[in-house]
């Protein structure tokens, strides 16, 4: 499976000097992002909602989830996920219940899930 990369960029928007410059947490590359074709909705995986300040991270406190992003990785959960070998020996050894798909960057992604953004 591909990895993510995952970043923060900040958007003025000049021609329109009332709306306040925004930070988003986004999976595209930079080479992608410095093409000046817009950005792709899918690609935005949400809005941090406030400044942070210096070393703070992003939390659910933080941040609002864009739909767009999270129905795209549903939609590729759903059907990549049947096929793939992990899921398919986790499921088997749940055989009943909720399987939830982690990010291996969680704390503790071995523990318990406490957080779903």
């Amino acid at each position: 499976m591909g990895k993510l990369q995952i970043g923060i960029i900040h958007l003025d928007f000049p021609e329109n000097p009332e709306e306040e410059s925004k930070d988003y947490v986004t999976c595209l590359s930079t080479e992608r992002l410095s093409r000046y074709a817009g950005i792709p909705s899918e690609g935005i995986i949400g809005q941090i909602l406030r400044p942070l300040e210096p070393g703070e991270r992003v939390t659910p406190g933080n941040f609002a989830a864009n739909t767009v992003f999270v129905d795209l990785m549903q939609g590729v959960i759903a059907s990549r996920g049947p096929q793939t070998k992990d899921l398919i020996e986790d499921a088997k050894r749940l055989a009943r219940g909720t399987l939830f798909v982690v990010d291996r960057r969680t704390r503790a992604p071995e523990g318990p899930v406490r957080e779903i953004l």
